[in-house]
């Protein structure tokens, strides 16, 4: 969160002069309208040095001045989808200075603009939008009493396993690859359709949860700083010795200096409202249950005898290391999957890396026109998530799409073309007729060479299977449900990603785009794909056959 507007002098003034009287911190804060943190800092200044005035900053002057920030705010604010590393890149030819990517994002930040995801809202031509310029024109003096008589009605459909309900987990930094924290999800799943009408309105309300702090430095950690402060070494130093951060180790000194000591001080406040072994309770149901809520915890505790705010809960799981994530939806695996995956992974993890060079991977994908491919993060302000430019259009069945099918070696990518109709058996056959062995001889391919395809039903047929034996292919016995042991599933991701940069807005363009940012992949990427699958491996291995992080 950036800072906020610069409190005028007369202010501080102000929180002085009721601290001398003896109110407390907390009414000053409530009386002024300010967090009791600031109050507090203003107060602790005001032990230490006696006044109010800034004192001048002993750090280095800021690279950029305040003519560079406004440029730079124009350029992030004209193209709202660039990442720090693309604005670190231009503002480095702009300013023609050395720019590092945590200056140039802390320079954002000072603009009042941060990185947020994007929302996705509904695609509106011209005629959509003077239709709904109209409509409320329209209906702005209807009475409530009116709106009342209304009889609201619409459609949604409801998958009956894996759908969207369910997607947070509470979850620590490390288990990320936790299957217990996964989403599991089928390619077609199973789905009911309801029709619902309403004649009322309903409000659900949110939880608000406040931030806790990070876990502190224990006294023997805070004593060495202290020690290596008084030998003369600088803060910036000190903190990358123990890994902590700059402030950290200033808030240390400073209050060593002023107190003679680094023992906690006793605090201002209410006691704990959760007792240590509360917090054990908690702690073990959502390690059971990753996707307990936060309303259960509170019931939980009520029935407990204790009642707590869903605030409190956060604050308390985040002291715990624990925290709300959204859970990553992941192929179904059953056992046989799991143990075909375990299977794979220990006969080929003493392969060479040349076997692998000799592997050419395949897979189809396919395209949403104004799908989930586009870029996600934008450039804004904190309020202003529902403006245009910070949105992404969508259209019901994402406004068309096309199917493609590809492959790529470690030499480099092979053929893509687009599959036009339904595929089946025969029409799978004929583009391995077609491309694969094209392919090959492109990408210069060692003899014995050997192909990779998944298990979908249209690649294990049995005349698939007897096609590639005539022609003499060595097929890569593939275990189901393993699309992160396939590197093409990167190659993908990263087209999608530039594809969706260049905001096609029809198939014809959105097949163009395609074919020519595959033809500029890079044979670098491909060979680095390849280069590390071992650890794909190993990472199969460590997780018992669940799904990995790639």
């Amino acid at each position: 969160m950036g800072r906020g507007s610069p409190i005028p002098p007369m202010l501080w003034q102000k929180i002085v002069e009721q601290y001398q009287k003896g109110v407390s911190q907390r009414k000053i804060a409530k009386s002024l309208k300010l967090s009791p943190s600031t109050v507090h800092n203003i107060i602790q200044r005001f032990r230490e040095s006696g006044t109010i005035s800034v004192s001048k900053g002993q750090g280095q002057k800021t690279i950029l001045d305040a003519r560079d920030l406004r440029a730079l705010r124009r350029h992030c604010i004209t193209y709202r989808n660039a990442t720090v590393m693309e604005i670190t890149t231009w503002a480095q030819g702009y300013f023609q200075k050395t720019l590092l990517v945590n200056t140039i994002h802390r320079a954002i930040r000072r603009c009042r603009l941060k990185l947020y995801r994007s929302k996705k809202k509904p695609y509106l031509n011209m005629i959509q939008k003077r239709r709904r310029f109209l409509w409320p024109k329209a209906h702005l003096k209807w009475t409530v009493a009116k709106w009342k008589t209304v009889l609201w009605s619409d459609e949604s459909k409801f998958e009956v396993l894996f759908g969207e309900l369910g997607r947070h987990v509470i979850r620590t930094k490390e288990d990320k690859d936790n299957p217990s924290c996964y989403q599991r999800s089928v390619q077609k799943p199973a789905f009911l359709m309801y029709k619902r009408h309403l004649s009322t309105t309903s409000n659900s309300q949110t939880p608000n949860s406040t931030m806790a702090k990070t876990k502190e430095l224990s006294k023997d950690t805070r004593n060495k700083i202290v020690d290596l402060h008084q030998a003369g070494k600088t803060e910036s130093a000190i903190g990358k010795q123990f890994g902590v951060k700059k402030s950290t180790v200033g808030a240390i000194i400073r209050k060593w200096k002023t107190y003679k000591t680094t023992d906690n001080l006793p605090r201002s406040g209410a006691p704990r409202k959760i007792s240590p072994r509360g917090v054990k309770m908690i702690t073990r149901t959502v390690s059971k249950n990753p996707r307990t809520t936060w309303g259960d915890l509170v019931n939980d505790l009520q029935r407990a005898g204790t009642k707590v705010t869903m605030a409190t809960i956060s604050n308390t799981l985040h002291h715990q290391g624990l925290k709300s994530c959204s859970a990553r939806r992941v192929p179904l695996l059953k056992p046989v999957h799991v143990r075909a995956r375990l299977k794979f992974a220990r006969e080929h993890l003493d392969d060479p890396e040349e076997d692998w060079e000799n592997v050419i991977w395949s897979d189809e994908t396919k395209i949403e026109l104004f799908g989930k491919n586009s870029t996600c993060r934008v450039w804004r302000r904190k309020n202003a998530e529902l403006h245009p430019k910070n949105t992404i259009p969508t259209v019901k069945h994402g406004g068309g799409n096309i199917m493609l099918w590809g492959c790529f070696s470690a030499k480099g990518p092979g053929r893509l073309i687009r599959v036009k109709e339904r595929m089946n058996g025969a029409m799978y056959r004929e583009i391995l007729s077609k491309n694969l062995l094209p392919s090959a001889r492109t990408l210069k391919m060692k003899r014995g060479w050997v192909f990779q395809h998944d298990n979908d039903p249209k690649h294990t047929t049995r005349a698939t299977k007897e096609w590639l034996r005539k022609k003499h292919f060595k097929v890569l016995e593939w275990p189901s449900q393993s699309p992160d042991l396939n590197p093409i599933e990167n190659l993908w991701r990263d087209l999608k990603i530039r594809v969706a940069q260049r905001q096609p807005q029809n198939i014809t363009a959105l097949e163009e785009i395609y074919m020519e940012e595959w033809a500029k992949l890079p044979a670098t990427v491909c060979k680095n794909l390849v280069a590390t699958y071992r650890k794909r491996l190993t990472s199969v291995i460590a997780n018992k056959g669940y799904i990995t992080k790639y």
